[in-house]
């Protein structure tokens, strides 16, 4: 996940160990401890786990860490870089799922696409009940 913070310039690979490059703005470089835990953050741990991965005695310090400006922008653009990595087996399982065997699998694959495409049926609802409606003419 955090090829994409090395390719953006946040973080540079020394080894094995993570380290923050100078090539943020002053005002959004990140300490060590940040950059540890922005990279713990990324790979999947828990806030708790990632808080004390990145050397924070105090977890209140890690906690305000976290909420700074600078660590959720570099938490974001990782997250992002990591979800470009998966758009290419995402659109890959989208097309299994169109070539489903289930009628209601690809129906709703078709649907999907159709809603991100920005084509949604508007004020179309299916609530799944069915309605009988008799008239009697007298």
């Amino acid at each position: 996940m955090l090829q994409g913070l090395h390719a953006m310039g946040c973080l540079t690979m020394k080894g094995r160990t993570m380290t923050h490059s100078k090539t943020l703005p002053a005002s959004r470089t990140l300490t060590d401890k940040q950059s540890a835990l922005v990279e713990a953050m990324l790979g999947g741990a828990k806030t708790r786990d990632a808080i004390s991965a990145a050397g924070y005695a105090d977890p209140s310090a890690g906690y305000r860490a976290l909420r700074t400006e600078a660590v959720q922008e570099a938490i974001m653009r990782g997250a992002r870089a990591a979800l470009v990595h998966d758009v290419g087996p995402a659109l890959g399982a989208r097309r299994a799922l169109l070539e489903s065997k289930s009628e209601y699998v690809r129906l709703e694959a078709c649907k999907d696409i159709l809603d991100r495409a920005g084509l949604k049926a508007k004020g179309v609802t299916d609530t799944g009940a069915s309605v009988s409606i008799t008239i009697h003419l007298d």
